[in-house]
């Protein structure tokens, strides 16, 4: 059962901020990283730009994953598959790619058609970044005593 906090307890507990910092700095870097790349890439800075809307896009629909076990997101007590977060995940990458792909909306939005290649670079940096700042914080979580004192 969900337990409300008290009157005294803050909405965000210490430990909560220390996971936001370190997936909200995982993300700026992939982001950062990958605009980067593709400039200094010869690729025009539309491309570019359109790298960076697809992996923030990409990252946070997967950033789901970040909040709890990625076998019990998937799979319930029962041993069901998740179909609505499935589904949920599916769909909202299904709008990026219509988004960035599909014209006029890639006009209208002042997006660059990604092809293959880049679309997978922009899957790889943001499966980094989820997965890189989940583990981080599994390690700290492990490795860190002072983290492990915190609420």
């Amino acid at each position: 059962m969900l337990r409300l906090p008290s009157k005294n307890e803050p909405v965000i507990s210490r430990k909560e901020w220390y996971s936001i910092f370190i997936q909200s700095l995982f993300m700026t870097i992939g982001t950062i990283g990958i605009f980067l790349w593709a400039l200094n890439t010869d690729e025009e800075r539309i491309v570019a730009q359109t790298l960076v809307f697809a992996t923030i896009g990409m990252t946070q629909i997967l950033h789901v994953l970040n909040y709890s076990s990625l076998l019990r997101r998937f799979v319930d007590n029962n041993h069901r598959i998740n179909k609505y977060l499935i589904g949920a995940i599916l769909l909202s990458l299904g709008i990026l790619f219509i988004a960035v792909d599909v014209e006029p909306l890639n006009k209208i939005f002042g997006l660059h058609k990604l092809n293959l290649s880049e679309w997978l670079i922009s899957l790889f940096v943001s499966l980094l970044s989820v997965f890189g700042a989940s583990l981080t914080i599994r390690l700290f979580n492990s490795k860190i005593p002072f983290l492990k004192t915190l609420k």
